[in-house]
């Protein structure tokens, strides 16, 4: 996934990529960059693959669903952002899926429940 994304922002942000000075970034710029990779992407996503395991998969589903409005609020907290129309609308769709898959019966309580319907008839 994360290739293929790669590939796909490549023709939006290759001329910034050709003009980035590469020759001179400072170690506190290297390893900022490290972590948010290493630290903030990679591990996440290998925590999240932890938590499918141990957790209800609606748990990490949520989780999934709370990252962007999460990151959306720091933004919006430190100044790098506005709150406006779009984020708003993102905002509900957000909590709709929240929503549906809280509110979705698994596999197991389909199967009780068609149990119990048999057992009653």
């Amino acid at each position: 996934m994360f290739t293929n994304s790669f590939i796909c922002t490549i023709p939006f942000s290759a001329s910034d990529l050709m003009s980035a000075d590469w020759g001179g970034p400072k170690a506190m710029e290297i390893g900022s960059l490290t972590f948010i990779v290493v630290g903030a992407t990679f591990v996440s996503y290998m925590l999240i693959v932890v938590g499918q395991k141990n957790l209800r998969p609606t748990v990490a589903g949520i989780y999934n669903y709370i990252q962007p409005l999460v990151a959306c609020i720091v933004a919006v907290c430190w100044g790098m952002d506005s709150f406006n129309t779009t984020k708003i609308i993102a905002v509900v769709l957000i909590f709709g899926g929240v929503y549906l898959v809280t509110s979705s019966r698994s596999r197991k309580e389909m199967e009780a429940y068609k149990q119990a319907q048999a057992e009653r008839e």
